[in-house]
């Protein structure tokens, strides 16, 4: 520092027992990289956007951070007023795959707190917001009804590199409302991991490859509650492929009772399909776990359609028929028993 910026330094703008030399803007921060503490608290999560794979929350953010060109007179926190807050030094941050901030409203007055510093030099700065924000999430379709929504609600630095300014926080300052109001919550089960202070590669931030931003914020994750889709989908689908399999047992002279059985079966079945894929959420990569499920429930009707029909061709040979009917039987039901033992267990892993 020269002579000359010694001397503006110690000339003071004070207002409302805040003070800031008058050529604050001109002086860089004493220790770099600048430490930013970080306090954020999910209040709620308010809507879930299949169609735009967005979320909306709202959350609490708390900043603060050391500048030792602040002097506070007084010896508590004292708000910063306008004359002073214009010229303050602010963290540049922002919200990672953002849509939409709406009602942000600083939990102070002026936004700004200025409180002395324990150590005598500087102050520490602090600005707290409630707001309400929509970013992206990454939601993958293919294993509805036992999907998983990711949504990670990272903040970071878009000017300054991680050697310029680092968020630092510990698991106790990143935290969900304790009594976290979802109104989805019937539908899906909600799980908050915090994210701790991490780099990002620059690319992820903006075009600039050669640096490393700071970042830190939370991962929510929601787990669609499979139990309605098993109860409305799945049992009665699979109620309905036994049923065509039991026509097999009904004896030859009934020819039109296990026809009509297996055809309304399937027409049933096909009805499910439909119904499902109206209801379930779309822009997966292929058809969603339970479309699969009750598409193999329809060919496994049409299977024992036809296996019905080729039967029915030898009724006027008692033994053939007999013969032909049991590896009929037999083989639907393999073939059935061997996709739900392949389904499942890649259900099961996959989840």
């Amino acid at each position: 520092m020269t002579i000359g910026a010694e001397i503006a330094s110690s000339q003071k703008n004070c207002s409302r027992s805040v003070c800031i030399p008058i050529n604050y803007s001109l002086l860089d921060p004493k220790v770099i990289p600048v430490q930013v503490n970080v306090q954020l608290q999910l209040r709620q999560i308010l809507g879930l956007d299949l169609d735009q794979r967005t979320v909306t929350v709202e959350v609490f953010t708390n900043l603060y951070w050391k500048d030792w060109w602040v002097e506070t007179l007084s010896n508590k926190a004292t708000t910063i007023d306008e004359q002073v807050r214009d010229e303050v030094r602010l963290i540049d941050w922002h919200v990672q795959d953002l849509r939409n901030i709406t009602h942000s409203l600083p939990v102070h007055d002026s936004g700004l707190i200025a409180t002395p510093s324990l150590d005598g030099t500087g102050s520490i700065i602090s600005i707290s917001t409630e707001a309400t924000v929509v970013f992206n999430c990454e939601m993958n379709f293919n294993l509805f009804p036992f999907n998983k929504i990711k949504c990670d609600y990272v903040i970071t630095s878009t000017d300054y590199d991680s050697g310029k300014l680092m968020f630092q926080a510990n698991w106790s300052q990143i935290v969900n409302a304790h009594k976290l109001e979802f109104q989805l919550e019937s539908d899906y089960e909600v799980q908050f991991d915090p994210i701790l202070p991490k780099n990002l590669s620059a690319s992820a931030v903006h075009r600039d490859h050669s640096s490393y931003h700071s970042a830190i914020g939370f991962q929510i994750y929601l787990k669609y509650r499979p139990t309605e889709a098993l109860l409305l989908y799945y049992l009665p689908a699979l109620i309905l492929v036994l049923a065509a399999h039991l026509s097999f047992l009904i004896k030859p002279d009934g020819a039109p009772t296990r026809i009509s059985l297996v055809t309304l079966s399937l027409t049933a079945v096909m009805n499910q399909f439909n119904t499902l894929n109206q209801i379930s959420p779309k822009g997966g990569k292929g058809p969603t776990a339970a479309a699969i499920y009750l598409l193999t429930c329809v060919f496994s009707n049409c299977f024992c359609l036809g296996l019905n029909i080729l039967t029915f061709r030898f009724k006027n040979d008692p033994v053939k028929f007999q013969n032909v009917n049991f590896y009929s039987a037999l083989t639907s039901s393999i073939s059935f028993l061997l996709f739900n033992l392949i389904y499942w267990p890649v259900i099961l892993v996959s989840i």
